[in-house]
């Protein structure tokens, strides 16, 4: 992918924000943890925003079309002085007339301080954030978004504050910018920062996806992309299990605790409906593969119960087999496709 394809792509822009909210060593970082610097926490991951209900009907009665259930990318946090970021990534910037506008009204509404804090108790004071892939747009994602906070205020509502952050690039770097009203919110200095460095041309965004969730690409091939990101990690985190188990012993294997694993421990913070799509490739995707290919090869290796796959090698020379044989993608030929959905998702998520 090419480093302009990468500033306007939408999980990229998620997974930046990722790695920029993720501890990493000050000398040795991967994604400069410019928002960790600020004290800023993960809260959420692509989770919908629920206003109380008395707001609730006031917008289901309204003239304006506003959200009623806006979801941010990424939510942050800073417990020491309860301040939030609530991340909304966008390809650039759009007008008050667009289709995007009902969303970001529901957004502005949601970051409105009283609204917020009654949902998000102990957190008080949230920033609209709008990241944009051309910062050369800010300007005009500014005058959208005032735009619509007149419109708000025109009808009687309070929208709260806001702010708009670009991305370019720079060379074979990424620069992040950002706009006066978040320096004053965040005490972030100067106006811009180099994230991430020493790119390629043609980059292959994987290694960067902490988390990735097909739904968040309308376009067919790039979600099968993205569900090939992830089970590529489930199968090395696999691979790495079952090399470890000595013959004689049984492991559990609990999509969700692999989904956990592979994420670095941001898959907790995603919103109930992207951790079940993720459980259930997992396991309709990996899980019934590994049953389907070596339930009549090695009948008391592998059981799939309650959810799990339990494994236990009699001997070495099972092992061996079982592990040369994921070893070689050609043989295992994980599938890639949109699992089914009918699955009991009563089965509990990480929250």
């Amino acid at each position: 992918m090419q480093i302009s394809e990468l500033l306007s792509d939408s999980v990229f822009q998620l997974n930046l924000l990722l790695w920029m909210a993720k501890e990493q060593p000050s000398d040795n970082w991967y994604v400069r943890p410019l928002l960790h610097e600020l004290g800023y926490e993960v809260h959420l991951i692509d989770d919908t925003f629920r206003f109380p209900e008395k707001l609730s009907e006031t917008l289901r009665s309204s003239e304006l079309e506003i959200s009623n259930a806006p979801k941010p990318d990424v939510m942050l946090h800073n417990m020491d002085d309860k301040k939030a970021l609530y991340f909304e990534a966008k390809v650039g910037s759009f007008g008050p007339e667009s289709s995007s506008s009902k969303q970001a009204m529901g957004h502005l509404l949601a970051c409105n301080a009283d609204v917020f804090s009654e949902v998000y108790q102990p957190l008080k004071e949230p920033l609209l954030c709008y990241l944009i892939g051309n910062a050369e747009e800010l300007e005009e994602m500014t005058a959208c978004l005032e735009q619509l906070s007149g419109k708000l205020s025109a009808a009687g509502l309070k929208p709260g504050r806001y702010s708009v952050h670009g991305l370019k690039q720079q060379d074979t770097d990424i620069v992040y910018c950002w706009d006066a009203e978040f320096a004053e919110f965040a005490s972030a200095q100067g106006k811009q920062q180099v994230v991430l460095r020493g790119l390629e041309e043609d980059t292959d965004p994987a290694p960067l996806f902490l988390v990735c969730s097909a739904d968040d690409y309308d376009d067919s091939d790039k979600q099968d992309f993205l569900r090939r990101v992830l089970i590529a990690k489930i199968h090395r985190a696999l691979l790495c299990r079952l090399h470890k188990l000595s013959p004689g012993d049984s492991i559990e294997l609990d999509a969700r605790e692999l989904l956990e694993e592979v994420s670095e421990g941001l898959a907790r913070f995603l919103g109930r409906d992207s951790q079940k799509n993720s459980i259930r490739l997992i396991r309709q995707n990996v899980f019934q593969r590994l049953i389907e290919y070596w339930e009549e090869r090695l009948p008391d290796v592998m059981h799939y119960s309650d959810y799990c796959l339990q494994v236990c090698f009699s001997t070495a020379e099972q092992k061996n087999r079982v592990l040369e044989w994921l070893e070689d993608e050609n043989k295992t030929r994980f599938k890639s496709t949109r699992p089914a959905e009918p699955e009991d998702d009563r089965q509990p998520t990480l929250f």
